[in-house]
């Protein structure tokens, strides 16, 4: 909407100067015409009082009138201000058109200044009508390049055009080259015109919003001070209203919620208060649409009227009858569209306000959901942040020798209870990314051996935990790698094996075979077999709701209910569905087919790796590391974990003292929380790589890895360690990278 507003600023105070320079430029050439130049001036004037009706109609007059007179200067204003008529009752088709049909005449003429502004406006109607940015840009810096040779102080209302559209299009690092452009606008005297005003606080908006795209906080939050403020001195409430809205998404997304709610009153107050003078302006907007259409429709009958008067004199009868079935047809069809009309703007006018109502509900929604999101996230993270240290340390409790075999049960019951729970914190995030359509399959080489060893392992407690026997069954014409995506394939055979184990009699079996589909292209086809209580027919497909249970022994109901339906809509997601074959009594079979492309891998050469229990811990003797963790507990439990392997470990808990340590000390590699006091990961990271480009650095976060991995890829990190992580994986992430 600013942009709307700002654009018609722009269109109407730049062409009154324009208009005067190119007439005081050209009139050397064209003798100025007096009736010409009034119906100029009354057109601007019209236009400027919003009677964009009679505006139009003064133009056509011009345009007619200076053709018979063969004056070009004029008859290339009249198309221009017909074009500025047309864009704003936004028929930005027919504006486009006439800008196009001035600069004809321009080109002809060499009518320099006029060309630049008629570039502009082509530039803006394109964006406004299709968001065509690559393509309006490409005349706002033809309009540029005029406006530099002719040193027309114009060319920054043409540079806050083009910042504009590219920071609407995320490219803020394109808009560098104008700053200081940016910041000079921000210097002129806004008492002169409102249109000054205008400039000077979008100039202002501008900036902030890319310091902010550019994360420099301090210039963006100072740049929406003084936008504000260059309004407030004499309100502008519309523009005043999305500068809030603007500031109001600025601080939601800095996670500054209260400011950000702020704002949004702001922007609330000041558009109650512009809007009745808004639907006024529509009102009249819609009142000159009509009424150009009728008018056009007239000039087009009068012309017709003209043609039938000539023929009157060659045969007076003839065209008295011709007048008269004319007449009655356009009546007829005058009727016809005025009553269309009639039917068409109450349709408008209702869709309207369904659309707004939509519209509004909408907005609603994705605030709602995003809270939702934001909370569920910061949630995890809390979670997984402690649960790391509980994790951590069950685990080097148990690897002590002098433990009792009681401790030890009550340890593995504690490990169980913390692994439990962070799987489901896994499924919670993995069900609330799926719901946000943020979850993109990613296929990559899988090594199908090591992957199912990997399923088998990590399901082996909650086995024993049920006394429950797994066994894994593949078929003999299995492919040693296959293309797909791990993250997703682990989590649909986890959830589906887990379901299994709960609800077995004390068996389980998962078979892995090599099919081929009805086009004889191969497939893999996945079971999970159980011999459980079963399901009956009526609850089958209840089982894939979210936080759905169903079972026939209520003492066995644990669990939210959420694993089944992550599995259906993570193989929707790579176009297979799960499919059930269940008998009351005799237990449960669930099995899903998914595309093996191993013809993809046939050139890719196997991977020769050490396992990982077959590395000695002495490998790594001798080896600096620098942990930079402010929770003490993560701090020990890293030291624990890294005691057996010898290596020299340096511990900082403050994020400013860790920099300083990576800039001056030895080091061979270097593990970083993301959030620790003083200086974030991220910012230590891009700091270290200025000194170190290769050094391997790995980000230590319990956040998602999908929300902060590319984010640490850009900052300079070069892996990822999500908590809680085993000793296991610490030891394998530092052998990688050393």
């Amino acid at each position: 909407m600013i942009k709307i507003i700002l654009s018609f600023f722009l269109c109407f105070i730049s062409y009154i100067s324009v208009a005067q320079e190119s007439y005081e430029k050209e009139n050397n050439v064209f003798q100025e015409i007096p009736h010409l130049q009034k119906l100029l001036d009354d057109s601007i004037e019209e236009y400027y009082d919003y009677d964009f009706n009679t505006s139009r109609k003064l133009a056509l007059r011009l345009l007619k009138e200076s053709f018979d007179t063969k004056h070009a200067y004029y008859s290339a204003n009249a198309y221009s201000l017909m074009a500025m008529n047309d864009e704003a009752i936004r028929d930005y088709p027919s504006a486009k058109e006439k800008y196009i049909k001035s600069n004809m005449i321009c080109l002809e003429n060499n009518f320099a200044e006029l060309l630049m502004f008629n570039y502009n406006g082509i530039g803006s109607t394109i964006v406004l009508e299709n968001q065509d940015y690559e393509k309006s840009e490409s005349f706002y810096k033809k309009a540029l390049h005029i406006a530099d040779s002719l040193r027309d102080p114009f060319k920054y209302d043409i540079i806050v055009n083009i910042a504009w559209n590219r920071l609407d299009n995320k490219q803020a690092k394109k808009v560098t080259r104008y700053e200081e452009d940016l910041k000079f606008s921000t210097t002129i005297n806004v008492e002169k015109h409102t249109h000054n005003r205008t400039l000077v606080s979008t100039s202002h908006l501008l900036l902030a919003r890319y310091y902010g795209q550019m994360q420099k906080f301090a210039l963006a939050d100072s740049n929406f001070r003084k936008a504000i403020e260059v309004l407030n001195e004499q309100p502008l409430y519309e523009q005043l209203s999305e500068i809030y809205l603007y500031k109001s998404n600025y601080e939601k997304a800095r996670r500054n919620y209260e400011k950000s709610y702020e704002y949004l009153n702001y922007h609330i107050k000041n558009k109650e208060k512009f809007i009745d003078e808004d639907i006024r302006k529509r009102l009249m907007i819609e009142n000159a649409r009509y009424k150009l259409n009728e008018y056009e429709r007239a000039l087009v009958m009068s012309n017709r009227e003209k043609v039938l008067m000539e023929d009157l004199a060659e045969s007076k009868t003839r065209t008295v009858w011709l007048y008269f079935v004319i007449s009655f047809i356009l009546c007829v069809v005058i009727l016809i569209i005025f009553r269309k009309n009639k039917v068409k703007n109450k349709l408008i006018r209702t869709l309207n306000i369904s659309n707004e109502e939509i519209k509004k509900a909408k907005k609603e929604a994705e605030i709602a959901a995003e809270i939702k999101a934001e909370f569920i996230s910061n949630i995890s993270h809390e979670i997984r942040t402690p649960l790391h240290g509980v994790v951590g340390i069950t685990s080097l409790l148990l690897e002590e020798s002098e433990i009792s075999k009681k401790n030890k049960k009550l340890l593995d019951s504690l490990r169980f209870s913390g692994n439990y729970l962070l799987h489901l914190i896994n499924n919670i995030l993995f069900l609330n990314k799926i719901d946000r359509n943020k979850i993109k399959v990613k296929n990559e080489v899988i090594d199908l051996p090591s992957f199912l060893d990997h399923i088998f392992a990590a399901v082996q407690f909650s086995a024993k935990k049920h006394q429950c026997e797994v066994v894994l069954k593949t078929d003999a014409n299995l492919p040693q790698q296959i293309i797909s995506d791990s993250s997703i394939l682990y989590e649909i055979l986890l959830n589906l094996t887990e379901n299994a184990i709960k609800f077995s009699q004390g068996s389980v079996r998962v078979e892995v075979n090599a099919i081929q589909d009805t086009n004889q292209n191969p497939k893999l086809q996945f079971k999970v077999i159980d011999n459980g209580a079963g399901i009956p027919k009526d609850k089958q497909e209840m089982i894939f709701d979210d936080f759905s249970q169903i079972s026939m022994d209520k003492s066995i109901m644990e669990g939210t209910g959420i694993g089944l339906s992550i599995v259906k809509k993570l193989l929707s997601l790579m176009n297979s569905e799960i499919q059930l074959e269940s008998e009351v009594g005799k237990g449960s079979i669930f099995f899903f087919e998914i595309a093996c492309k191993e013809d993809l891998i046939k050139e890719i050469a196997k991977k020769k790796s050490l396992p990982l229990n077959s590395l000695p811990l002495n490998s790594l003797k001798g080896i600096e590391v620098i942990h930079i963790e402010d929770n003490r507990i993560n701090r020990l439990v890293v030291e624990k974990f890294l005691a057996t392997a010898e290596v020299n470990l340096k511990t900082l808990e403050d994020g400013q003292l860790g920099l300083e340590a990576l800039q001056h000390d030895n080091w061979d590699i270097a593990l970083i929380d993301i959030n620790i006091p003083s200086l974030n990961g991220y910012q230590i990271a891009k700091a270290v790589r200025e000194i170190y480009p290769t050094k391997p650095m790995i980000a230590v976060t319990a956040s998602e890895l999908n929300e902060i991995k590319e984010k640490a890829k850009d900052a300079g990190m070069t892996d990822v360690l999500i908590k809680p992580f085993s000793k296991e994986c610490l030891l394998e992430m530092i052998r990688k990278y050393v």
